[in-house]
């Protein structure tokens, strides 16, 4: 199976809310990047990847994935 967004923000952060808290955003925005509504910036998507423990080009597989 592949990861999503949330897969990852479940394994290695926690809720929504503490997401948000970590990377200084709404947990709006958390919810919009998870359903595919948006997307985060591209300069903060290395910042966002090494959170969550992964490479970029898994996140954006995952974001990706989100839009679908």
């Amino acid at each position: 199976m592949k990861k999503t967004l949330k897969d990852y923000r479940l394994e290695a952060i926690g809720t929504q809310a503490q997401a948000a808290k970590k990377f200084k955003v709404d947990i709006t925005t958390i919810s919009f990047w998870e359903n595919g509504k948006t997307m985060p910036k591209t300069k903060d998507l290395p910042r966002i990847a090494k959170a969550l423990g992964i490479t970029t080009d898994e996140l954006i597989a995952s974001l990706l994935r989100c839009k679908q």
